[in-house]
């Protein structure tokens, strides 16, 4: 093919290799500006949430001092009264705030729920509560300031329906921020059910008058709910947020309110119960309770905060994901087309040479016929001889290996084939406590070298390996350790396998029979073999080998020993 032919090619290819990024790309991009679009939503609502949750909060401690100013004598109205503006004030401001935060994300649900439902709720609470404190105390009745404290239970109903409703409109349920959602609900329940614990027998205790049965039976029922909640609150509390601040608020909860605070609830029960005097007075109780059960805000604010660091973590994420997915994709581009333009001047050049020498390589190795016939030779045709050149390299390789681990009388390895692989054991970082060794001696070895000679010798050498062989298993190794010493290491075989392996070959060696010369009498062979299992080293796996064929020695030779 012509030069000018392989450049159009290369250039198609160029810009196939860009269409190709770009399509490649695109999809990357979407997905890294959609998960970046999400974790923005997801920020937004996870403030959103954290502005109603504390505007809850604060409208369930709206109770405390509506309570104390409902139950205070003329005396103490004033004092009570103020506080009861004050927090009254704060719950405004944090009504104001969350209305803008809401508009800010775009939440109309939630929007319209405050203005269509929690604003009048909080005003007829708030009308319930001023009504009751403006009677004068010889008209009050338990049953006014009971219908006062649920008027504002209701509103604290008003402002949670609002807290579930923007958890169930989540568009950000995907993201790690929204595992704290539950427990941000739980939380926010388990604070107002500590407040009613208290204020459900609150005006039972500020007219002196025993318990009512509903009374009771909804302040045990807010104890129990408490309890209930808290057990789900250890279960589903999220793992990252397991940090040394939130175990000791977590501890600190079960020790102030559940410990502490839900006790002198029961205090009380218990007085009316019995007929006797409370040992709280109402606004003692609402002072006590109140400062036990701030635990509980304590660590929903904490859970707050970490969650709205969380959905910042993932938003920050997201947006360094994006810009690194942009510049990926820039760089990439420019490095395809910066590496063409250098392939085509640098790289297919020096090829286009390379094939001319390819094609003077498989004229060579044809014994170059003429030059009109070196035209017909293909780029297949020289890779096909050079490939035949190659494996004939390869097996010469082979063959000098095979030669340099192997005996050369027996043709089983040889010392520098066992070193080679004792190395390669070692160098994996094993050891050889899965190995048995049996190590053999020909036995009167010499004495056959010097009444025989040396070619005898040498057959005798090349039967018994040629035996051994033959009584062993494919994947064990036997090696011509020494003159007349022999070797075979095993894997996964216990010492009792090992004996009766090294004893069956000690059997099928002293069969061995060879003819010598004219002798009438045929030559008979005996191996000594010691066996070695269960070291580490293969130092000591070798030294105990070789103890334990010298104790074969010992014993008479033409013996196993271990």
């Amino acid at each position: 093919m012509r030069s000018e032919h392989l450049s159009k090619r290369l250039n198609l290819a160029m810009l196939i290799v860009v269409v190709s990024v770009l399509m490649l790309a695109l999809p990357l991009i979407i997905q890294s500006y959609q998960r970046y679009q999400k974790n923005a939503v997801a920020l937004s609502e996870m403030q959103s949430l954290k502005a109603v949750a504390e505007l809850a909060n604060l409208i369930s401690s709206e109770r405390g001092p509506a309570n104390s100013a409902m139950s205070s004598t003329r005396a103490e109205l004033q004092t009570h009264r103020l506080a009861l503006n004050t927090r009254r004030a704060e719950v405004d401001q944090a009504l104001q705030r969350t209305l803008v935060t809401l508009k800010q994300s775009q939440n109309e649900i939630g929007t319209q729920k405050i203005v269509s439902q929690l604003v009048p709720a909080l005003k007829h609470g708030r009308d319930a509560v001023d009504a009751y404190i403006d009677l004068p105390i010889e008209q009050r009745s338990s049953v006014q300031l009971n219908h006062a404290i649920r008027t504002m239970f209701s509103v604290w109903d008003e402002s949670y329906d609002i807290l579930q409703s923007l958890v169930d409109h989540s568009h950000g349920q995907e993201t790690a921020s929204s595992h704290y959602y539950p427990l941000i609900l739980l939380l926010a329940d388990l604070r107002d059910q500590a407040g009613r614990s208290a204020s459900n027998i609150i005006a039972a205790v500020a007219f002196n008058e025993s318990i009512p049965e509903d009374d009771l039976a909804r302040s045990l029922q807010t104890q129990r709910q408490s309890r209930y909640l808290w057990k789900l609150i250890d279960v589903i509390h999220p793992n990252n947020a397991q940090s040394a601040e939130f175990t000791r608020l977590h501890q600190q909860v079960k020790t102030r309110f559940l410990d502490q605070g839900l006790p002198l609830v029961d205090g009380l029960l218990f007085n009316s119960l019995h007929h006797e005097p409370y040992t709280l007075s109402s606004i003692e109780l609402t002072q006590k309770i109140v400062g036990h059960f701030r635990s509980v805000v304590e660590l929903q604010n904490y859970i707050l905060d970490s969650s709205v660091l969380q959905a910042e973590a993932e938003l920050n994420a997201a947006r360094t994901k994006l810009l690194y997915t942009l510049v990926s994709v820039f760089l990439c581009l420019a490095a395809v087309i910066v590496t063409m333009i250098y392939a085509k001047k640098w790289v297919f050049a020096p090829l286009i040479h390379a094939r001319q020498q390819l094609f003077d390589l498989a004229q060579d190795q044809a014994e170059r016929g003429s030059a009109s016939a070196s035209h017909s030779v293909s780029l297949f045709d020289a890779i096909f001889h050079l490939k035949q050149k190659l494996q004939e390299r390869d097996a010469l390789e082979f063959q000098l290996k095979h030669h340099a681990y192997t005996d050369s009388l027996t043709g089983v390895s040889n010392r520098f084939a066992l070193m080679k692989y004792v190395a390669l054991i070692e160098q994996s970082h094993q050891n050889f406590s899965n190995h048995c060794m049996i190590l053999f001696d020909v036995d009167k070895f010499k004495a056959v070298n010097d009444q025989h000679g040396h070619v005898v010798g040498d057959r005798v050498i090349e039967a018994v390996a040629l035996t051994m062989k033959d009584h062993i298993r494919a994947t064990d190794m036997l090696v011509r350790y020494g003159g007349d010493e022999f070797l075979i290491l095993l894997e996964h075989v216990d010492l009792a396998q090992a004996l009766q392996i090294a004893e069956k070959v000690r059997l099928a060696v002293l069969d061995i029979m060879l003819q010598v010369g004219n002798s009438a009498q045929p030559l008979t062979v005996s191996v000594s073999a010691g066996v070695a299992t269960g070291e580490q080293t293969w130092v000591d796996l070798l030294e105990k080998a070789d103890e334990a064929l010298f104790r074969a020695k010992v014993k008479g030779r033409n013996v196993v020993s271990d």
